[in-house]
């Protein structure tokens, strides 16, 4: 019997290097964890795909999930680690973030990061004045394969000033530290996101054969068993591992993309680059990632235990045994 281990440890990876640059640049060269719901008429991306896919209708809701990874921003904020906070591992590791902004000017405030604090009544408020990213690690057996997860968490203060919205991606690492699945916090009711990797994918093709019908990725597993869970995009392998970039909107803080630092961005300027200090998520104090399902936040003082017979991974995917 296999089970997932999800403990979560102090601090983990962040990174300094391999940033991407924005088009502009490029040419010059050549419940209070609260979660928004993206509103009903959410803006499509500027391409669209086929509502089937081999022949297989696929649910509307799907469908946007796969379309707005192709969404391009005319700007955003770029958001990378300090150099001097946190460890060269954890730097290397880092999040970054590409967020949207309406305009180049008067960049409101609920669209900044920030440090999480809570006020006088227990709530949850973030300082936009200190960006953040809160950190964990964990690990998985896949297999017979022990891989490194990294977690990173952070947070925007709500338009209504009430709370914060909290955002996420969880990477699960192979044995040479190449990223092999990104998974992006879901919020209740709302579709399961994961993007895997190019070398992920191809295992899983060897291993379980062409996509399912109404999928794009062999690694996905059958619409009749996860009906809201996607593999929006199957990501290049970087020429070195690195952390993820993750692009948000400015429209309902929704992730529309994973990308690696070595794909062309997807906006078209940056019109600031602030950096984040890097703090470990149990500083929060009683905030924690599920150890089994989804990956997702509860409120608990203790690290949760897994009580699964098999990771999480190996439920919601085609997981290869080689990869």
């Amino acid at each position: 019997m296999r089970r997932s281990v999800n403990i979560l440890m102090v601090g983990i990876a962040l990174c300094a290097c391999g940033y991407p640059q924005d088009a502009h640049a490029q040419r010059r060269k050549s419940r209070e964890v609260k979660m928004l719901r993206p509103p009903a008429a959410y803006r499509a991306p500027a391409t669209t795909r086929p509502a089937t896919i081999q022949g297989t209708p696929v649910s509307p809701n799907l469908r946007q999930l796969y379309e707005r990874t192709e969404t391009r921003f005319r700007s955003a904020v770029f958001y990378k680690p300090r150099d001097r906070t946190g460890t060269a591992e954890e730097r290397k590791f880092a999040v970054v973030i590409a967020q949207e902004t309406p305009s180049t000017r008067d960049i409101p405030n609920h669209l900044r990061i920030g440090a999480i604090e809570k006020d006088e009544e227990g709530r949850w408020t973030v300082d936009t004045s200190r960006p953040t990213v809160y950190t964990a690690e964990s690990f998985v057996i896949l297999g017979n394969t022990y891989c490194a997860q990294r977690i990173h968490i952070w947070a925007y203060p709500a338009p209504d000033g009430k709370g914060a919205i909290w955002r996420g991606v969880r990477t699960t690492y192979g044995p040479t530290n190449y990223p092999l699945v990104w998974e992006l916090l879901t919020a209740d009711g709302q579709p399961t996101v994961m993007f895997v990797s190019k070398t992920f994918e191809k295992a899983a093709e060897r291993e379980y054969g062409r996509p399912l019908s109404g999928r794009r990725a062999s690694a996905e597993r059958g619409l009749d068993e996860h009906p809201n869970l996607v593999v929006a995009r199957v990501l290049p392998d970087g020429a070195e591992p690195m952390g993820p970039v993750v692009y948000v909107d400015a429209t309902a803080y929704v992730p529309t993309t994973v990308l690696c630092r070595c794909m062309s961005p997807q906006t078209a300027q940056y019109v600031e680059k602030p950096e984040y200090e890097i703090l470990p998520l149990d500083i929060l104090g009683d905030v924690q990632v599920a150890a089994d399902g989804p990956f997702r936040l509860i409120r608990s003082s203790t690290p949760p235990e897994s009580s699964a017979d098999r990771p999480w991974i190996e439920q919601a995917l085609r997981c290869p045994q080689r990869f």
